[in-house]
């Protein structure tokens, strides 16, 4: 009767694990929310907005120069990310929205991805509009916040968000401490075979 009981001890135990296991690999939440049209500046002064991305699945995400804490994680974390998903040959796209315009121009942009070793060849780093208007932009579109409660601070968002093809938000993802890179690849790679 003991050995019943151990084994289905370790039974329940197993099953527990899986449930929460299961529980930690899903993106934060799920979405649906339309993109808002929007036409920024690349790093060649060049426009690149809603219109360039359309029929691609693409990641974003909120980040400025200035910044030493989290941003430097979640640029490496990107990097990583776009390797992960190149190395498999899944197609996706990124953007990186500066949240410090007036600062972040496109020369601190440049510095900023040749210290980041970014590769710029389906990676976008943008400015062009005022903190404003990226404030509610990132409201509208992604529904996060971005402030400015400080000089040479930002308040932003850290994570990723995927966007299909059609430009809907559909999931965001952490873009620091433990990114799910498996969730995002399989999110990326199932919104590509999405033909609507």
């Amino acid at each position: 009767m003991s050995k019943l009981i151990f084994i289905l001890k370790i039974m329940i135990t197993l099953f527990i694990a899986l449930i929460l296991a299961a529980c930690a690999s899903k993106p934060e939440q799920t979405l649906d929310k339309q993109i808002q049209p929007f036409a920024y500046n690349d790093l060649n002064k060049a426009t690149y907005g809603l219109e360039q991305l359309k029929g691609n699945v693409w990641i974003a995400d909120f980040i400025f120069t200035e910044c030493e804490t989290l941003c430097p994680m979640q640029t490496e974390n990107m990097r990583m990310l776009q390797t992960y998903l190149k190395e498999r040959n899944i197609p996706v796209q990124f953007v990186s929205f500066s949240v410090d315009p007036e600062h972040d121009t496109t020369e601190e942009l440049n510095k900023f991805v040749k210290k980041h070793r970014a590769d710029t060849s389906n990676w976008h780093f943008l400015n062009g509009y005022s903190f404003e208007s990226i404030q509610k932009f990132a409201k509208d579109s992604f529904l996060t916040t971005v402030d400015k409660p400080v000089v040479n601070d930002v308040m932003h968002s850290t994570s990723f968000f995927l966007v299909n093809k059609q430009g809907f938000l559909t999931q965001k993802f952490s873009g620091t401490s433990t990114m799910p890179l498996n969730d995002i690849a399989d999110a990326v790679k199932a919104w590509n075979e999405v033909n609507e």
